[in-house]
């Protein structure tokens, strides 16, 4: 038996059917030009949303210092009622007079406040008006400052309503003491400070303090009444 010697390995060339050339740039994959409609799509998308996030934040900014810095009211607290003269005459008629003391506070910290035409009432049972009287003077708070007001009425403050109101308070001020209510006017209310861009702001129309269930006991040798309860009594706007 003959022995095998190694096989001859036979080298195939390599053959391209019908003749393609490789060197031949037609042949290889190209990339598309990207349109320049597209682009300018995608410019215009991230813009609008770059443009979207500073408003959101700038609102948000402005939102925040609106609540932060705007002014607010000042507040009122009831100092003192006393009442040196009260007296119920049998003609209809009811003679008295009134002291009213009060204080202003201002809360902001960088808004002054200037109240003006201050008007106080005092009513029994509300709709029944006894005195009014005005402090003419305009009220200037600082910062976070207060102020003390004197409110005096006339001497001799006459009031005229029928006699069964009459009566009432006859009845009210013989049991020892008779319930009154408060109100306290300012026709304008201005809040300034020249640091800021936005250096004056004022409100329209008249604020108006209420002070409610103000129960005065009268001494029965004297005559003159002091208001009962804890002071300083804060007022509500209304």
């Amino acid at each position: 038996m003959a022995a095998l010697g190694p096989r001859k390995v036979t080298e195939i060339a390599k053959v391209h059917p019908y003749n393609i050339d490789d060197d031949d740039p037609h042949l290889h994959e190209t990339r598309p030009n990207e349109a320049p409609a597209g682009r300018i799509y995608r410019v215009g998308f991230i813009l609008a949303v770059v443009l979207g996030v500073l408003t959101s934040v700038g609102c948000l900014i402005v939102t925040i210092m609106w609540f932060t810095l705007r002014p607010g009211s000042p507040t009122l607290w009831l100092n003192s009622l006393s009442i040196p003269t009260f007296f119920v005459s049998s003609n209809s008629t009811l003679t008295a007079k009134y002291d009213v003391g009060f204080t202003f506070k201002n809360p902001n910290r960088i808004w002054n406040i200037v109240l003006g035409g201050l008007e106080v009432i005092i009513f029994y049972k509300k709709p029944y008006t006894l005195a009014t009287t005005t402090v003419n003077k305009a009220i200037h708070l600082g910062t976070e400052k207060e102020k003390l007001v004197e409110a005096k009425f006339e001497e001799g403050e006459q009031w005229y309503w029928g006699e069964s109101i009459l009566e009432e308070i006859r009845r009210d001020f013989k049991d020892g003491n008779v319930s009154f209510h408060l109100n306290i006017r300012a026709a304008s209310v201005a809040c300034h400070n020249s640091r800021w861009a936005l250096s004056s702001w004022r409100e329209n129309g008249a604020v108006v303090y209420s002070c409610v269930h103000l129960k005065v006991a009268f001494n029965g040798t004297t005559g003159d009444g002091n208001l009962l309860g804890f002071l300083p009594r804060q007022c509500h706007l209304r």
